[in-house]
Parts: structure tokens; sequence; C-alpha cells
């Protein structure tokens, strides 16, 4: 007497399986493009720009959303509105060489949620830290989760 499956076991197995190789092909495909065609260089924080987003909750209005200071929006008036939800980030500006061109580049990354936001809010014009610059698009970069904190320079 041998294991039996059910055409819906074999089913589970075969999407797992395919599942498995899908992803492992994914992600040598990825590890094969950052080796080829990604370098790590050095960024220097240009600036820290808190910001806040004000979102609408008003089935007139929904939708909406307006960026500013956070300091103008909180005290901005809102006679039309039944509710508003304030959301706040930090935009960091940074410059980086090129591989691609040899130039400076400016690129920018936004810091979501209180964790990354007051983790930017400890950076300074000035630090620096590692992305992933492109070696034949001089604009296009990219960062591993937090570049100013890890692996700094």
């Amino acid at each position: 007497m041998g294991l039996r499956l059910s055409s819906v076991g074999v089913g589970y197995i075969a999407g797992g399986i395919i599942a498995f190789v899908g992803i492992g092909a994914y992600t040598a495909y990825e590890s094969v493009n950052h080796a080829l065609n990604y370098q790590e260089v050095s960024a220097r924080v240009t600036s820290i720009e808190p910001q806040c987003a004000r979102g609408v909750d008003h089935p007139d209005y929904s939708g909406k959303i307006e960026w500013g200071a956070c300091g103008d929006l909180a005290a901005a008036p809102s006679d039309h509105l039944k509710s508003v939800r304030m959301e706040r980030q930090t935009k960091v500006a940074f410059t980086f060489g090129s591989p691609a061109d040899g130039q400076e580049h400016e690129g920018f990354f936004l810091a979501k949620g209180r964790t990354l936001t007051d983790s930017a809010a400890k950076l300074f014009p000035g630090k620096t830290g590692l992305i992933w610059a492109s070696t034949s698009d001089p604009d296009d970069y990219h960062y591993d989760a937090w570049p100013f904190a890890q692996n700094a320079v």
C-alpha cells in the first residue's frame, strides 16, 4: 500500500514546485542583472525636507491629496471637509557620481512611516552612504533599505 494523492493534492504539489522554480529563476535573473548593470557608489545628502500630505475624507473631494509644509497644511482652513488625514514623510535629496557618464547626478528617496521618518530626522547635509548606480543609464539608481544608515562611508 503506497501513498495516494487526490488530483487536488497533486495540483498543490505541482503549484508549489512551479512557484519555487519561478521565484528561484526571478532571483537569479535579478542577481545577474544587478551584478552586470549596477555599481555601488557613494552618495552625499544635500537636503532633508519634512513634508506632509493632507488627504481629504469627504464624498465630494474623495482622493484629493495636498502636499506641503506640515505647519502650513495643519493651519490651513478646511471649512468643507468632514475630516482630514495627515501623513508625514521626509524627502532626502542626495548627489552621486554616475559610473555611466562620470558626471554628478541628483536623486532622492522618501522616508515614510514613523521609523524611517525618525531615522531621516537624524540625517544632515554632508552625510554619506552607498547606493547602486546604473553603469548604462546615468539617472538610474536604487538603494538597499536605508542607504545612509547602513554601509556608511
